[in-house]
This record gives C-alpha cells, sequence and structure tokens, in this order.
C-alpha cells in the first residue's frame, strides 16, 4: 500500500494582507481596483481576530435518550491591534474611526507583495468600527490601539474578486 504525500502548506509570514475598503457611493469590496484604492492596513497589524461560532439548537423529543440538535446562527467576531502615532503615516488610526462603516477584504495564502487582482479568492467582512483604545504602553515596544468592529452584514468567503 504506497503511503499518501502530505500536503504542502503555506506559511502565514509573508501570505496575509488585508485592506479596508470604506463604505461609499459605488463602492464595490469585490472590485479589485476599490480594494487597492482602500487603506492597506496589513503592516500596521499586531495581532487580528476574525472568528466565527455556530449556535447549537437543541430539538428534544419526548422518549428519546439523547437530545438531538441543529446547527443555528452563525455570530462573527473581528479585532484587531495596530501600530499608530507615526506622524507621516498613521493611516490605520485615521480611517478606522468609531462609526466608519466599510469592509476589510483579507486574502489568505498568498504572498503579500502581490497586488489584489480579479480571480484572486478573498473574505469580505462587513464592518462599523468601535471605539479606537490606546493600549498600555510598555518599556520596549510600540504605541498600540486595539479595536472591535461590529459585524453589519453577512461575511462573504472565499468569493472572487472582479476587475
Amino acid at each position: 500500500m504506497a503511503q499518501s504525500l502530505t500536503p504542502q502548506s503555506v506559511g502565514t509570514d509573508g501570505n496575509l494582507r488585508i485592506h479596508f475598503v470604506e463604505e461609499g457611493v459605488g463602492i464595490d469590496p469585490l472590485s479589485a481596483a476599490d480594494v487597492i484604492a482602500g487603506v492597506d492596513v496589513t503592516y500596521y497589524l499586531k495581532t487580528f481576530s476574525y472568528t466565527q461560532s455556530e449556535t447549537n439548537i437543541e430539538d428534544p423529543r419526548l422518549t428519546l435518550a439523547t437530545t438531538p440538535s441543529k446547527p443555528g446562527p452563525t455570530t462573527y467576531t473581528f479585532e484587531m491591534t495596530y501600530v499608530f502615532g507615526d506622524e507621516t503615516d498613521d493611516a490605520a488610526r485615521e480611517a478606522l474611526t468609531k462609526g466608519t462603516q466599510g469592509w476589510f477584504v483579507i486574502r489568505w495564502a498568498h504572498d503579500n507583495a502581490a497586488t489584489f487582482a480579479a480571480g484572486q479568492i478573498v473574505d469580505v467582512v462587513p464592518v462599523e468600527a468601535g471605539s479606537q483604545r490606546k493600549d498600555t504602553p510598555a518599556a520596549n515596544s510600540q504605541f498600540t490601539i486595539t479595536q472591535a468592529f461590529g459585524i453589519n452584514g453577512v461575511p462573504q468567503e472565499d468569493v472572487t474578486l472582479i476587475a
């Protein structure tokens, strides 16, 4: 019996790109041109968390010895920590003020240096920016902001960018 091959993996370093596209008239977060025109937050990020959890809906029956269940609604969360304070380039802090609405467009497992282009697979997360919370400064560190974002629509995962 032949041993199956181990699939190749892609490291996260240098292979994740995130742009913020502010909502506006005629703006399409699936348009590569609109994504490119958005704010590239990739290298501002210290951390980010985009998670989803699914509610479990119990469906008990009178005489069953077990309680069946069904998948319920999905809850998404999005939070990031990013650097700030550069007097010449503070684009993430300026673009993500509280109440700003738009989309995070995330391209996974693809070289950061490559610009967004039609045909690439991305996730599009519709958000409203929460408060920018300055983190406590520490020795030998950078100034950072941690910010949560409300999910104000249905995220689109593994969608294809258009021109």
